[in-house]
């Protein structure tokens, strides 16, 4: 094929892409659906139609389309890599046990509904065990971008899915393995040693290199070559994918995910998210999303028996998956609603699911009945397809709480201070309160203080806002600049407190996290909060966002913090 048809081909993919992503925002589809769409479109109305663009069927590439698969290929090893950088080393330690518990509920309901679903349609044990692999696979190609849109990527619940999603992968990918060395030449060392090898990897990242980078990072001072980071990055990409793709035999996805949990650890990380994110997004990962919905053959919906037998599929997937997810959530400790998203978002098994039936279409376990091959394609890109659609409509409905488009504190603070706070940083703000935060003695004023008077307090103390409490020291309200430029604006100087005030209760309790006392001053816009004894409204003293950067620059510039600096609440002092 002439470079200039796969030039067209390029920019009819990218172009479709793109438009078709802003009129899905309109109409709120995700962009995973969008892209396996007008894969499913395309593929089948114009490659294979029109001259020079080669059909892709079942799942065979043509000579001329190889170039098309490299590029998804590095699409879903971006996406790994990805996933591995969001993934927070310190959630993976404390919410590991929780990652186990869902995956052995949905693993193994999944996957014994799987089996006899395979012995329902007369197959071989080989063939049953790939049927129950591609109900039991998730896809961390599905799970990293739906959860990155929603918000939900760094948050508890997200880490948690993304860690058992892909263990769920690296399962479903052995167990393949496994049964394509049993079909071909049976070597079970070798399985063996693949599972050793990748637990090793897990445990080599977790507990030598990340500390080993963390401590090399501080040491050295910064490369100014030409995006140092970006090449470092692609030639760790690339050194783990061929290891675990080549020399252990299993899947290249595997090391890019193992190198994106090693760079997550850089300082550098943001960054680095920030431009293999560019690189990915904007490029390879929707031409892998593409080239998975050109696999379906739309030709096969005129026939009824096929519809009937897909949707029967579709239900019961969606059935066992839902149910096992609520089980797992049930035992993690969350509620209802939560479990039935986590059962939407690991209903698609996609990348897992398409080997899975793949392997069973090459070495003939579906001979017998070759419309079992096109079916679970079917079942695997329609349920890739539907999941981002209902996942999007109904988590902002059942998990509000979670879900958030809202730029989180710690976002703000990067800003105002230059300086990224990784998570084990951020981590600190969400389990010390403000009670431990060493404050200075701060004014605080009475009902009947006049304006004067309180911007002399603001010009002496350089204090922007102040409590008003009443004689006997109950918080009543809060006054800020910002409440008295009008009235100094309008001449009235001879206001007091009392008639400016904010009169909505703007506090933090002594256990509150330094977390909610940041979100309520950027919110407030307020420099200060009053610190309240929350059962009778006595004010205890004051946290101010001064306080919390100075304790946070310690922090991130890697400087100690004197534990008996965090003891206590220092009284205000009453005007």
């Amino acid at each position: 094929m002439a470079a200039e048809y796969q030039l067209l081909i390029l920019m009819i993919i990218i172009v479709s892409v793109t438009i078709f992503l802003f009129l899905g925002e309109k109409v709120r589809i995700s962009a995973i659906s969008i892209e396996l769409i007008l894969g499913m479109i395309l593929g089948n109305f114009v490659f294979g139609v029109i001259p020079y663009f080669p059909s892709i069927t079942a799942l065979e590439y043509p000579n001329e389309l190889f170039w098309l698969k490299f590029l998804a290929d590095i699409g879903f090893i971006l996406l790994m890599f990805l996933a591995g950088l969001e993934l927070n080393i310190l959630f993976l330690k404390k919410y590991f046990k929780k990652s186990i518990i869902l995956l052995i509920c949905v693993f193994f309901l999944s996957f014994f509904t799987g089996i006899l679903i395979g012995q329902f349609l007369l197959l071989d044990l080989a063939g049953i065990i790939l049927i129950g692999i591609v109900f039991a696979g998730a896809s961390i190609g599905i799970v990293f971008p739906l959860l990155h849109e929603l918000g939900l990527s760094q948050k508890h619940f997200g880490q948690i899915l993304i860690t058992t999603t892909m263990a769920l992968d690296i399962l479903c990918i052995l167990i393949i393995s496994f049964i394509g060395f049993t079909v071909e030449t049976f070597n079970i060392s070798q399985l063996v040693l693949a599972i050793l090898i990748v637990v090793l990897f897990f445990m080599i990242i977790l507990f030598v290199i990340g500390p080993f980078w963390r401590h090399m990072e501080s040491k050295t001072t910064d490369v100014k070559a030409l995006e140092w980071e970006t090449r470092i990055t692609f030639a760790v990409i690339m050194i783990l994918a061929v290891l675990t793709g080549f020399i252990l035999e299993i899947e290249a996805i595997i090391g890019a995910f193992l190198a994106g949990m090693i760079m997550g650890q850089s300082k550098s990380a943001p960054r680095l998210e920030e431009k293999m994110g560019s690189i990915g997004y904007g490029f390879f990962i929707p031409i892998f999303f593409f080239v998975i919905g050109m696999h379906m053959n739309l030709s096969l919906f005129v026939k009824p028996s096929f519809i009937i037998t897909l949707i029967i599929f579709l239900l019961i997937l969606f059935a066992v998956k839902i149910a096992s997810s609520i089980l797992g959530s049930k035992f993690m400790g969350y509620n209802l609603k939560t479990g039935l998203i986590t059962g939407f978002i690991m209903i698609p098994s996609l990348s897992v699911g398409i080997a899975a039936a793949k392997l069973g279409n090459d070495v003939g376990l579906f001979a017998a009945n070759p419309d079992i091959y096109t079916l679970l394609i079917a079942l695997i890109v329609i349920s890739s397809i539907l999941i981002p659609i209902l996942t999007r409509s109904s988590a902002k409905k059942l998990i509000p709480d979670l879900v958030s488009k809202d730029i989180s504190w710690h976002v703000h603070l990067e800003h105002d201070l230059g300086i990224y706070l990784d998570e084990s940083y951020r981590n600190v703000f969400e389990e010390i309160t403000v009670a431990k935060l060493p404050q200075k003695s701060r004014l605080n004023v009475n009902l009947d203080t006049p304006i004067t008077t309180i911007l002399e307090y603001m010009e002496t103390y350089h204090q922007m806002n102040f409590p008003v409490v009443s004689n006997n020291n109950q918080l009543l309200g809060i006054v800020d600049f910002d409440d008295i430029k009008k009235f100094i604006l309008e001449n009235k100087l001879g206001e007091i407190a009392g008639t400016i005030m904010r009169t909505e209760y703007i506090f933090v309790a002594p256990d509150d996290p330094l977390s909610v006392a940041l979100d309520k001053m950027r919110k407030f816009d307020l420099e200060l909060l009053p610190i309240i004894d929350t059962t009778n409204l006595q004010l205890l003293g004051t946290v101010s966002r001064d306080g919390i950067l100075r304790f946070i620059k310690l922090l991130a510039l890697g400087l100690s913090v004197n534990p008996e600096d965090l003891e206590g609440i220092e009284k205000s002092d009453e005007s």
